[in-house]
């Protein structure tokens, strides 16, 4: 049960959320890129960005477990890390069809940049736009990259189970038809079991002929073994190599019953490779962030001490004192190595306390208010949202 203290006067989101893309950036030394990630983060929370932060959210958003509604994430490949905010747009009476209109909106907005299209979406919007009284979780989030050259980019992610799990799998289907991708769904159905979810469907919003439609595919109970089976033949793969990406970065085996393993099938044209990514939730497996950093070190090569260093920043606490900063790291092989991804929980509302041994199960665990809010209020760490 959640008992709440009044907050005391906390800063904007704006203030709060470029503080901690600010000290992100700069521990990655990227910092002559922080105009261009300013703008990015302006432009995508401008419908909530102004409000004041306090103990609960207005809309608790399921990109975070504890409601915030952003997300950073930084992806390694080759020489530089990629910054990228992930947002949900809101706006009143918060819920999931006022959100979606707040979604719409951003997209006019970003429609008049270079390089930005829509039309994809366009052809697709009517299958995810959710009913009236909807009890989703969520409709629309949108997420934006600095690019090499200092350029935006955008993608939107789109809720399959907009009407339930019930019809995610023609949504998607259809989905992909409509974009021309028969292909795709003729790749991936066989690949999915009676257990197998669909959490996401994503499309990047671009004029690029080599722009993706993305789905996700969550498998409750998997092993590291199962996913391994599952995505050895896929480009890049080879048999073991996912395993042991799994089993490096939460030192088990499986079952994953706190939070489901994750694969996304990225799909450009009927002759270009799917790119699959893996993608494993660092927090309910972990004691600590700082283990999950730990554990992420052999992914991540070279470019270990350059995470730290901007994941510490960021954090404003010690590592070891809370579980859930690090909310996924996720890998797909790439030409060149390992493509790693670290995902970032701002913890605006709550900061989970640590995993007290691995054999405590997330009903037992807590959560912290964070000072962000200024609130002392603790609560069940197995919230109803968070991706």
């Amino acid at each position: 049960m959640l008992k709440l203290v009044k907050p005391a006067e906390g800063p904007s989101y704006r203030e709060f959320g470029l503080q901690k893309l600010g000290d992100l950036v700069r521990g990655l030394g990227l910092g002559h890129e922080l105009p261009a990630a300013t703008r990015l983060f302006e432009l995508l929370t401008a419908s909530w960005s102004h409000r004041q932060l306090t103990g609960t959210p207005h809309w608790a958003s399921d990109i975070t477990d504890d409601g915030t509604p952003f997300e950073l994430s930084v992806a390694f490949q080759g020489g530089r890390p990629l910054v990228r905010v992930l947002s949900e747009a809101q706006l009143e009476p918060f819920d999931v069809e006022s959100n979606w209109e707040a979604g719409l909106a951003l997209n006019r907005v970003i429609a008049g940049l270079p390089g930005v299209d829509l039309e994809r979406f366009e052809r697709v919007q009517g299958l995810f736009a959710p009913p009236s009284g909807s009890s989703a979780r969520f409709a629309l989030w949108h997420a934006g990259q600095v690019e090499p050259d200092g350029s935006l980019s955008f993608k939107v992610y789109l809720n399959p189970r907009i009407v339930g799990n019930g019809l995610s799998r023609e949504i998607v289907r259809e989905s992909l038809v409509r974009l021309g991708a028969d292909y795709a769904w003729d790749e991936l159905a066989p690949k999915l079991d009676d257990d197998s979810l669909l959490p996401y469907f994503s499309l990047d919003l671009t004029t690029s002929a080599n722009a993706r439609v993305k789905v996700y595919v969550a498998h409750p109970n998997a092993s590291a073994a199962s996913i391994d089976a599952l995505v050895r033949d896929e480009s890049g793969y080879r048999p073991g190599l996912a395993q042991g990406w799994i089993e490096d970065l939460t030192g088990f085996t499986g079952p994953f019953d706190q939070r489901p393993l994750l694969t996304c099938y990225a799909f450009r044209s009927p002759v270009d490779a799917t790119e699959v990514t893996v993608l494993v939730p660092s927090r309910a497996y972990v004691c600590h962030d700082a283990e999950a950093l730990t554990r992420a070190d052999s992914l991540l090569g070279t470019h270990a001490s350059r995470l730290r260093t901007g994941v510490e920043g960021m954090a404003g606490r010690p590592l070891a004192m809370g579980r859930g900063l690090v909310t996924y790291v996720s890998a797909r092989p790439v030409a060149d190595g390992t493509r790693v991804t670290a995902y970032l929980a701002p913890e605006a509302h709550a900061i989970s306390t640590p995993r007290r041994t691995r054999a405590t199960t997330a009903d037992s665990l807590e959560v912290t208010r964070s000072s962000a809010s200024g609130t002392t209020t603790r609560v069940a760490a197995n919230a109803t949202y968070g991706r």
